[in-house]
């Protein structure tokens, strides 16, 4: 059975094998089946989704920040929010995090604001857009 990666959101991304031009192998998830699939992941290597829902074969370094540190900032930011609201991700030495914003009122008043100016244009020249 070849690997695969179910994402946040849902999506099923495939884990697929390559060749370089160097003759390397190498490693990259997509969402088809067809292709060369790789049925376990290499060692040394760990699946890796990123804020933005891409996934990718990472290699595994030995993390600074330990397990428990980031653990006391998730409950940190649970205590100032819902936990959709943060997302915190360890990156070498570094502890991110990644805030949705939730000014509903604002966008509100932005797409009031901007309603009707936008005008598709046509592709064709002398052509009424859609």
């Amino acid at each position: 059975m070849s690997v695969t990666h179910s994402t946040r959101t849902g999506k099923t991304y495939y884990l697929h094998a390559g060749m370089t031009k160097t003759g390397k192998p190498k490693y990259y998830f997509s969402t088809k089946r067809d292709g060369t699939l790789v049925d376990t992941i290499p060692e040394g290597f760990e699946v890796y989704e990123n804020i933005d829902g891409q996934v990718f074969l990472r290699t595994i370094t030995k993390p600074t920040i330990q397990p428990e540190e980031l653990s006391m900032v998730q409950a940190a930011l649970l205590r100032h929010g819902e936990e959709w609201q943060y997302k915190a991700e360890i990156k070498k030495d570094t502890i991110t995090v990644h805030e949705c914003g939730s000014d509903i009122a604002g966008l509100e008043e932005m797409a009031t604001m901007y309603r009707g100016r936008y005008q598709p244009q046509s592709k064709t020249p002398g052509t009424p857009p859609p």
